[in-house]
């Protein structure tokens, strides 16, 4: 397993890179998974942070799960346009 971090200033910069990390890991075919369950218990536990090697004084910004998934799908599903009305 290949362990990647990515360290921000702040968490909404951490957020976005980890945002541009989605968009090219879909491109070549990886299924990503965004876990805020999994961020939260990082934050709450000691444990976890220490086998993570995260600095007591920091945080996770967001956790994803990356793999190749067993369903790829020929087509996104079919959506009825916007029932919008402009003033």
């Amino acid at each position: 397993m290949t362990e990647h971090r990515i360290l921000a200033k702040n968490s909404v910069d951490g957020i976005l890179a980890a945002q541009n990390m989605e968009f090219v890991a879909e491109a070549n075919g990886l299924g990503v998974l965004l876990s805020g369950y999994f961020t939260t218990a990082a934050n709450a536990s000691r444990k976890i942070k220490k086998e993570l090697g995260i600095p007591k004084t920091k945080k996770a910004a967001t956790t994803m799960v990356l793999g190749y998934p067993k369903v790829n799908y020929q087509r996104s599903a079919q959506r009825e346009g916007p029932d919008v009305t402009y003033l």
